[in-house]
């Protein structure tokens, strides 16, 4: 199959490795971010069933809760990212067209962090 002679034999990848080094604390970020609404479901999971009379039903509803919370934790993070890609609409908004393929060019720079996020 024919490749491209600027890629070199490798395989392409979508987001330029620099921007990915350079920018791993987004993903940090995003992640933590997404674990705040699972603390607080937890938090009230707990204060409100773990007592004397709702102990039983606090056991009883665990495997759920744990189903629950990884629906809580998808969720959020995607509300999280389309947060930060609608901050990265307003400080570039993306352009149709043929860019050069340098971390320098404005228009690459964020379409590898929208890409990213």
């Amino acid at each position: 199959m024919f490749q491209p002679a600027s890629l070199k034999g490798d395989s392409p990848t979508p987001i330029d490795e620099q921007i990915r080094k350079k920018y791993l604390f987004l993903y940090i970020i995003i992640i933590i971010l997404s674990f705040i609404p699972c603390s607080l479901f937890e938090y009230t999971y707990y204060v409100f069933l773990w007592n004397d009379t709702t102990i039983g039903l606090f056991f009883l509803l665990l495997p759920f809760n744990a189903l629950l919370l990884l629906y809580i934790l998808q969720f959020s993070a995607l509300l999280i990212s389309i947060l930060f890609l609608a901050i990265l609409k307003v400080l570039h908004a993306p352009k149709e067209g043929i860019f050069t393929r340098e971390i320098y060019d404005k228009d690459y720079f964020y379409w590898n962090l929208r890409n990213l996020v």
